[in-house]
């Protein structure tokens, strides 16, 4: 029989469920190094589309720096798409008691 994390399921599902596209419950169950990447991806991702709403709000005109608005706008959706994607992924892994923890135990305890 395999081990059981001390880690807390109710907790890891909530973080994946509601800052899961920022990596917080891979950091929760000690996750680091995933944790880094998904928080890189989830706050890229957050600025690509804050610099394009904010540019499109105010009329700036990005030729000059020889940005298109819709490439921000493609880069922003297609890094929330994985982000999100691996977050959704994590959530369900979590929820059906897949998940496992930095020393490879299931996190199963409610």
């Amino acid at each position: 029989m395999e081990g059981i994390s001390g880690r807390s399921r109710r907790t890891a599902a909530l973080l994946a469920a509601f800052l899961g596209v920022f990596g917080i419950h891979r950091l929760y169950l000690g996750k680091t190094g995933t944790a880094i990447a998904m928080m890189i991806l989830g706050i890229s991702g957050c600025s690509l589309l804050a610099v394009y709403f904010s540019f499109t709000g105010y009329r700036v005109d990005l030729s000059a720096y020889h940005i298109e608005y819709y490439m921000l706008l493609a880069m922003g959706i297609v890094t929330f798409i994985v982000v999100g994607s691996w977050a959704v992924v994590d959530f369900i892994y979590t929820v059906s008691g897949r998940m496992r923890d930095r020393a490879g135990l299931l996190v199963r305890r409610w």
